[in-house]
């Protein structure tokens, strides 16, 4: 990326080639649709350019969920729709912009009940969203994460005892089992890849939130519960580790999450890392010194283009492979359908008309002088 881009970040970068730990660039996100197959294919559905730290990237991932589950009800897509998110994003504000704050002691409901959902935030302090039941938000959280349940209901009467009610009842540490108590859900079974797999869950946890960033203008922090689950496997693929360490999650939805669903989509979100990978190597992305970010827009969105070229491709295109490989007996991947693209392309023919032969263009008008581009310093974010 050239110097003169406008509003370039820096950006950590693990490996050579950074400059004191970072390199000056434009940070994307994507929202692609996985699957449950063992291949790593995804499908592209949206790319916007971001401002990382604080809570702007969380906010512009609820944005994007809300665009894209709209764009699917009204595509006919009824079922319920699960967004994976690793470690990275603040399941506090996309559980608060998406779900809602949960009503512990139920005073808003006794006091609300015949009053519109948009009032009770106003009236109560409870922030309620509607129309998103169908959206369930699946994302990473740490291993030494401490949430907590509900707390008990108050004696008649008070028992004596002065005060607001409590909102935090017992602790749930991931990393102190003497805590977890009897799981609500659990769900044992047998992996080709993984060997035993475990999956355990915890339902009606929330995290305890400061009143910062998002939440620095309530009164109080809200209450945002979910199910915790954890998930024990045997084995990882490949003998990477003895003994694996369990993974831990955080859902949020209506009802009682799919644990079978939840566990192997979560695995699957591992091929966004091959998706970028392949988008930066093969197909260029990352080498285009573009100056503005429009520019960079209209090149990301031409590249996921090709992508779903390749993906519609990928049942009719042939093992293209070369001596020293070996044969590929599953579904084909992104190179080498592009290896084999050339040919498809020859079948399938193209709408385009013959390029028209033409002569030099008239150059830069006499007396006109090209000025150096203007310079834009890379933006440093706060610690």
């Amino acid at each position: 990326m050239p110097r003169p881009a406008p509003g370039r970040e820096w950006h950590h970068l693990s490996g050579p080639g950074g400059m004191d730990g970072g390199v000056p660039g434009w940070a994307w996100q994507h929202v692609t649709q996985l699957n449950l197959d063992h291949d790593s294919w995804v499908a592209p559905m949206d790319a916007v350019r971001v401002a990382t730290g604080g809570p702007a990237q969380t906010l512009a991932a609820v944005g994007q969920i809300r665009a894209l589950a709209g764009c699917l009800r009204a595509a006919g897509r009824t079922g319920r729709k699960l967004f994976v998110h690793d470690a990275g994003y603040d399941l506090a504000v996309l559980a608060y912009e998406l779900h809602g704050e949960a009503d512990v002691n139920g005073e808003h409901t006794a006091r609300c009940t015949d009053l519109p959902a948009d009032t009770h935030h106003r009236l109560c302090g409870v922030h309620t969203v509607s129309g998103n039941d169908d959206i369930e938000l699946l994302v990473r959280i740490r291993n030494d994460r401490l949430l907590y349940r509900d707390p008990p209901p108050r004696e008649p009467g008070n028992a004596g005892r002065a005060g607001r009610p409590r909102r935090h009842g017992e602790p749930f540490s991931c990393a102190r089992p003497d805590t977890h108590g009897e799981p609500d859900q659990q769900l044992t079974l047998h992996d080709g890849l993984y060997g035993q797999v475990t999956v355990t869950a915890w339902g009606g946890l929330h995290p305890k939130l400061d009143k910062k960033d998002h939440f620095a203008h309530r009164a109080e922090t809200p209450i945002l519960s979910g199910t915790v689950i954890c998930v024990q496997v045997e084995r990882l693929p490949g003998g990477r580790r003895a003994t694996p360490k369990p993974m831990w999650l955080f859902w949020s939805g209506q009802g009682i999450p799919d644990l079978e669903r939840c566990w192997r989509s979560y695995l699957r979100r591992f091929d966004i890392e091959h998706y970028l990978k392949f988008l930066k190597s093969v197909l260029g992305w990352t080498h285009m010194a573009l100056r503005h970010p429009e520019q960079a827009m209209r090149w990301t969105w031409t590249l996921l283009a090709a992508y779903t070229q390749l993906l519609l491709a990928r049942h009719h295109a042939q093992d293209q492979r070369y001596p020293w490989e070996r044969r590929h007996h599953r579904r084909l991947s992104p190179g080498r359908v592009r290896r084999d693209f050339p040919r498809l392309l020859i079948t399938l023919g193209t709408p385009a008309t013959p390029p028209k032969s033409s002569t030099a263009g008239p150059g830069r008008p006499k007396g006109r002088t090209s000025t150096p581009a203007p310079r834009h310093p890379a933006l440093k974010k706060s610690a």
